[in-house]
């Protein structure tokens, strides 16, 4: 379960660092 979730918070922190990236 904790690596599931170390996973779910893994992609939320890419999927936001991304969208920062392409609109800044």
């Amino acid at each position: 379960r904790g690596i599931k979730l170390a996973a779910h918070y893994q992609a939320a922190v890419t999927l936001v660092s991304t969208l920062l990236w392409i609109t800044s």
